[in-house]
C-alpha cells in the first residue's frame, strides 16, 4: 500500500487529515512548543494553523496552554486522549516504511537517507535531530 494512503487511512478513522498528523508530530517531538515555533517549523502562516489546531484542540487531542512569562504565547502538547491516536497512526507509518525497506533490500535504507540529506536545507536537519528525553516515547 502506498504510504501516502496507509497514512490517510489510518488518520481518516478518527476523523483527522495528513495536516492535524503533522502538527501532532511537532507538538509530540517538541512538548511545549509555541504556535509560532509550530508555523516556523510547518512552513505556514498562522491563519494556516488555525483551522487545523482549533480541531485538534476542540476534539480533545491536543491542549493549548498560556506560557508563564508571557501569557500571550500559547504552548501546545498533546492530551492522554491524542497520544494513543498519534502514536497508531505513526506506528502503521512506521510499518510501512520497514516493509519498503525490506522490499528494496541491500543498501536502499542508507542511500534513501543520504539522498534526502542532500535534498534538506539546515532548517530540515534540525528538524530531524534526535528529540529531547521529555517527548513522547516511542517516536
Amino acid at each position: 500500500m502506498r504510504l501516502h494512503a496507509l497514512v490517510e487511512g489510518a488518520l481518516a478513522v478518527h476523523q483527522l487529515g495528513l495536516a492535524h498528523h503533522r502538527a501532532m508530530w511537532f507538538i509530540a517531538k517538541c512538548p511545549g512548543i509555541t504556535v509560532g515555533e509550530l508555523t516556523t517549523i510547518l512552513r505556514v502562516s498562522g491563519q494556516a494553523l488555525t483551522k487545523t489546531l482549533g480541531q485538534l484542540i476542540e476534539r480533545g487531542l491536543v491542549k493549548q496552554t498560556s506560557d508563564a512569562k508571557d501569557r500571550r504565547v500559547r504552548r501546545l502538547y498533546l492530551t492522554k486522549k491524542g497520544e494513543p491516536i498519534f502514536l497508531e497512526t505513526l506506528g502503521q507509518l512506521f510499518e510501512c516504511m520497514e516493509h519498503a525497506a525490506v522490499v528494496c533490500g541491500g543498501n536502499a535504507v542508507q542511500d534513501f537517507l543520504a539522498v534526502t540529506d542532500v535534498l534538506m536545507d539546515d532548517h530540515d536537519k534540525a528538524l530531524v535531530r534526535p528529540r529531547p528525553e521529555k517527548a513522547v516515547r516511542g517516536l
